[in-house]
């Protein structure tokens, strides 16, 4: 597989001079890339955008494609390793704003794992909720506010 993007890099800057209201995938592929690569997205993912079959190779676990290809790490893992953390707010209640609503740090395994768990319930609760690039997204500030005070009180220890 080749002609992939490293979105979690940006090397070339195409995410940060993308246009307002142009998304990700449209950015990348107006660059004359296949595909992105997404370190953070749980442990690594490879996002293909052509209509190209793609044959692929299958490296076992995490440990054993380690093994195989070298350490797979995120840019900030070594922060996330030697038990600095960034900030003390879990990503799942830590909301910026953005053109179009709010959302959220890039969510850890567990806060996605939630997410699908009760993704009916998400739905019926909070209409405007929608997961993009491993980010909780609302574009109803209420909603949001909301969803914050909900997740809060499911108690749930990280």
């Amino acid at each position: 597989m080749n002609n992939i993007y490293d979105a979690t890099n940006d090397p070339e800057g195409i995410l940060k001079k993308r246009k307002p209201g142009t998304d990700l995938e449209t950015a990348i592929l107006d660059a004359g890339y296949d595909g992105y690569l997404n370190r953070e997205f749980m442990g690594g993912a490879i996002v293909v955008l052509n209509k190209d079959r793609v044959d692929v190779d299958y490296l076992g676990t995490r440990s054993e494609a380690q093994e195989k290809v070298g350490p797979i790490t995120a840019p900030n893992q070594e922060i996330r390793n030697s038990g600095i953390k960034k900030s003390n707010t879990p990503a799942i209640i830590d909301f910026r704003q953005t053109r179009d609503g709010f959302e959220s740090g890039l969510l850890k395994g567990d806060e996605s794992l939630f997410l699908i768990k009760n993704k009916k319930e998400m739905a019926e609760k909070f209409p405007s909720y929608d997961m993009r690039m491993g980010r909780a997204f609302f574009s109803n500030e209420t909603e949001k506010d909301e969803f914050v005070e909900w997740y809060k009180s499911q108690n749930i220890t990280g």
